[in-house]
């Protein structure tokens, strides 16, 4: 996710040109091929990166209801959710507060801007029903299509990242509903574990045939609120939630035969994965408006509705590929395993949260920064050597910056609060 948007803020994006069409000076630097492949491959690492944020939360959350239902324990659902309130709220509300003021956020403390962002309406305030009532009428250039108000109510919010915590929120709410309905139903059968991976497959399946309905309907992939809401993501959490399911009767059973290579040879299910996705990002490059020149025909007409088609089901895919190695855990590689021990891998992934929320802000200001030392636009966003040169330095600036605010806000604020939370038991005895 810093990846991309580190690619877009500090101008490398701009310098390769638009999306299907590269500016003539991008072509002259890169090449019109590499251009468009390096557009294609940059513009989906984002929502690979919140897919696979999405499958840990869904494998990390899920394990405690899974353990209390082995027990015989349940969970205490306030405890639950005040645990889940203090490690998301307090830091996000900090950001949400600071960086308003800094932007001089006019909408920030009206009624709208409390609802939207400080209690994760966004989403859903700008559901438009109407997308969901009528087929959508694509013309002739989709790529410029967009829904202006959830747009504008969605990158109004001062931690722009903040959608994909609205529907984090509505996963907390999930999962004990889930938990619930699975421990009256299948967790009275003799393979109680494999009849919820079944009935989990089907729900990811469903999610995804809503997606592609969807897109049937909605003008938009970006900022479509109907693409964003739980339905629609639950196929990606799905991940997590199997694997957490196979995981809590690993020790009994062994891995299924299914994982086993995750478990002996996890190199091939990442090197897999990587193929899938740099296949995809090739054949969306070699996209032509017209059919007979179409590398890949099914982009051809609504490309940006059948572009997100393929995408979606291959996230699921991607996801399931490069979670299920690090969980079976027996053949990761040692360097993999001895740098995500490494302890300042470790410390990363401590500060992380605070990260996430404000990465895009310092990229912003390190943007500012180097657009004044240049004196003009061109210094980062124009194609050719600045922007290559610049491009490197501003990362490395914008990320050192925003782990030094990440680790104020875990030490200062996010430890203590979780320590304050974490004072009541999370299961009992039924």
């Amino acid at each position: 996710m810093f990846a991309l948007h580190a690619w877009v803020i500090l101008g490398m994006a701009s310098a390769l040109g638009e999306l299907i069409l590269p500016t003539s000076q991008s072509d002259a630097f890169f090449g019109e091929p590499l251009s468009k492949f390096l557009l294609a491959f940059f513009g989906h690492l984002g929502p690979t990166g919140v897919s696979l944020f999405y499958a840990i939360s869904g494998f990390l959350l899920y394990q405690p209801f899974l353990r209390a239902r082995e027990r015989g324990e349940h969970l205490e659902l306030r405890s639950y959710l005040l645990r889940r309130a203090a490690r998301i709220i307090p830091a996000y509300w900090l950001a949400l507060v600071v960086i308003g003021v800094l932007q001089g956020n006019d909408l920030l403390f009206t009624w709208d801007g409390i609802v939207n962002y400080f209690f994760f309406g966004e989403i859903y305030t700008t559901l438009n029903f109407d997308h969901i009532t009528q087929a959508l009428a694509v013309d002739s250039n989709p790529v410029n299509i967009y829904d202006a108000h959830a747009y504008n109510v969605i990158a109004g919010n001062p931690v722009q990242v903040a959608w994909t915590l609205c529907v984090e929120v509505s996963f907390y709410l999930f999962l004990p509903v889930w938990s619930w309905l699975m421990a009256k139903s299948v967790d009275r059968l003799k393979n109680s574990v494999r009849a919820e991976v079944v009935v989990l497959f089907a729900v990811a399946a469903a999610s995804l045939g809503w997606q592609f309905w969807l897109l049937t309907r909605v003008p938009n992939t970006e900022f479509e609120p109907w693409l964003m809401i739980l339905p629609s993501s639950i196929d990606i959490f799905a991940v997590g939630m199997i694997l957490s399911c196979l995981a809590s009767v690993v020790s009994e059973r062994g891995w299924p035969m299914i994982l086993r290579t995750a478990g002996t040879q996890a190199w091939a299910w990442w090197l897999s994965a990587a193929v899938i996705y740099l296949v995809l990002a090739y054949l969306e490059s070699r996209f032509d408006t017209t059919p007979t020149k179409s590398l890949f025909p099914i982009f051809y007409g609504d490309f940006v509705h059948r572009a997100r088609m393929v995408w979606s089901a291959a996230c699921f895919v991607i996801t399931m590929l490069l979670l299920a190695p690090a969980i079976v855990g027996n053949g990761v590689p040692s360097r993999v395993a001895g740098f995500l021990t490494w302890k300042f891998a470790a410390w990363v992934g401590l500060v992380s949260y605070g990260l996430y929320l404000w990465h895009v802000w310092v990229l912003r200001q390190v943007s500012d920064l180097v657009l004044w030392i240049g004196g003009n636009s061109s210094a980062i966003t124009s194609a050719g050597r600045p922007a290559v040169v610049i491009f490197p330095l501003g990362v490395v600036v914008a990320l050192a910056a925003s782990l030094g605010i990440a680790a104020a806000s875990w030490y200062g604020l996010e430890s203590k609060v979780l320590a304050w939370a974490h004072r009541l038991p999370l299961a009992r005895k039924n």
